[in-house]
């Protein structure tokens, strides 16, 4: 009996608060690094999560949608297709009305991907500069070498 006590007491001695946990994460870290708090951070996020008016450009006789206004990032074996059918059967239902410039990249086509990431001048680069909804599979850290990060003036965003 002594020893389960022993036991007991250890796992909560060893257990930290759940809040010092989940601030003393690297990841939690490096967002911190720009920013002046964690609620700071999170209210940046839910900024970036409200609904925003699509924005469109007059270059023809239909209008068309700015670039880069969704991103889907593609997560394999979770319902990634499936969004993707989904994203596709919007689009056809706003293509009605309007152009939708779209561009797929997924790094299991390792050869295209592969060109695309190292060849600027690849056709892939001019197509996913013009999308205005694009599914990528890949790694985060290549969306700034596809210039997907940063887009426009804030107003634009």
């Amino acid at each position: 009996l002594s020893n389960n006590n022993n036991n007991n007491n250890k796992e909560e001695e060893s257990d930290p608060e759940p809040s010092k946990t989940k601030t003393s994460s690297p990841a939690v870290q490096r967002l911190l690094e720009t920013e002046d708090s964690e609620e700071a951070l999170l209210e940046k996020i839910a900024t970036k999560l409200q609904p925003v008016e699509l924005q469109f450009t007059d270059q023809t006789n239909k209008k068309t949608l700015k670039p880069h206004q969704f991103l889907h990032l593609h997560h394999m074996k979770t319902g990634g297709t499936s969004i993707d059918h989904m994203m596709k059967c919007a689009m056809k239902r706003l293509s009605t009305k309007y152009q939708v410039p779209y561009f797929s990249i997924h790094e299991c086509s390792r050869t295209k991907f592969q060109k695309c990431l190292e060849d600027r001048s690849d056709k892939c680069r001019f197509l996913m500069h013009d999308a205005a909804v694009m599914s990528f599979c890949s790694a985060l850290k290549h969306l700034d070498e596809f210039g997907w990060t940063e887009w426009g003036s804030d107003e634009e965003q």
